[in-house]
């Protein structure tokens, strides 16, 4: 799967690099992980100030982390 675009940048959280690596959208990624799209994405960015404990645990277990 190519990312396209000049906005194109290489994953910087374990979130991002494993969604690329299993081929999924974020918005397929979010509904797999049983959370908002917008949650998602906070996530993705490594942005957990909005995010309650555990959403991050939570969407990195559905991705295939090992811890």
């Amino acid at each position: 799967m190519a990312i396209r675009g000049p906005y194109r940048k290489k994953p910087t959280t374990y979130i991002h690099k494993r969604r690329i690596e299993l081929g999924l959208t974020q918005p397929e990624a979010a509904k797999r992980c049983g959370v908002g799209l917008r949650t998602y994405q906070r996530a993705e960015a490594g942005d957990s100030f909005d995010l309650h404990r555990g959403t991050k645990t939570k969407i990195e277990r559905q991705l295939g982390a090992p811890w």
